[in-house]
């Protein structure tokens, strides 16, 4: 999406973002999905910005405009609908992975071995 709608996915990006960063300190911390998510939004605005950094620093701005020149020429080439859908399926079993282990994260344990403390009796 280009032109004068592009405004609205910058809005929509940031409004994600800061659902994500009230809801991840509105808990004590424990490690909840969404505390996840804010250290993976975290680490990702410190890649984006050590790449742009180390581009910067080999280049300067000429190198700058060059990586982004890149970048968009990339951009504007024809999907290869066959790797389109595997890139599609990995990032879905991603997802599927990833509510598999935080619904299990979730989850006390369960089975005969299992005690809670106040079950715990000294002999």
């Amino acid at each position: 999406m280009t032109g004068k709608w592009r405004w609205l996915l910058w809005v929509g990006g940031l409004l994600i973002a800061l659902r994500i960063i009230l809801r991840a300190f509105s808990s004590p911390w424990d490690w909840n999905s969404d505390q996840w998510l804010f250290a993976e939004l975290v680490f990702c605005v410190v890649a984006v910005a050590a790449v742009w950094g180390f581009v910067w620093l080999r280049g300067g701005k000429e190198g700058v405009r060059a990586h982004w020149a890149r970048m968009q020429a990339r951009a504007s080439v024809p999907m290869n609908p066959k790797l389109f859908r595997r890139g599609l399926m990995f990032w879905i079993l991603v997802a599927i992975a990833l509510v598999f282990v935080f619904q299990m994260m979730q989850r006390p344990p369960t089975g005969s071995d299992h005690r809670y403390p106040t079950q715990i009796h000294k002999a």
